[in-house]
């Protein structure tokens, strides 16, 4: 097969073929291929620390079903 693809077990159980690095030095090993993020895995983190809302803000957000988390909080 193709070595940049290899398949990824998805959270959701599902496996699917990611692309890895499509580059490598050739005395190394290509890492494989990574899962993608959840769906709004990372919604908090990118509001709290890129944009510097509080926690308070930010569940207000969720609380207005302005912005989603992975549950759909």
């Amino acid at each position: 097969g193709n070595p940049v693809f290899s398949d990824v077990i998805h959270p959701s159980g599902r496996t699917y073929p990611a692309a890895g690095f499509a580059g490598t030095i050739p005395q190394d090993v290509r890492a494989p291929a990574r899962a993608a993020s959840k769906l709004g895995q990372h919604t908090d983190e990118v509001l709290a620390q890129v944009l510097g809302l509080s926690s308070g803000e930010i569940a207000r957000l969720h609380d207005a079903g302005v912005v989603a988390g992975p549950e759909g909080r």
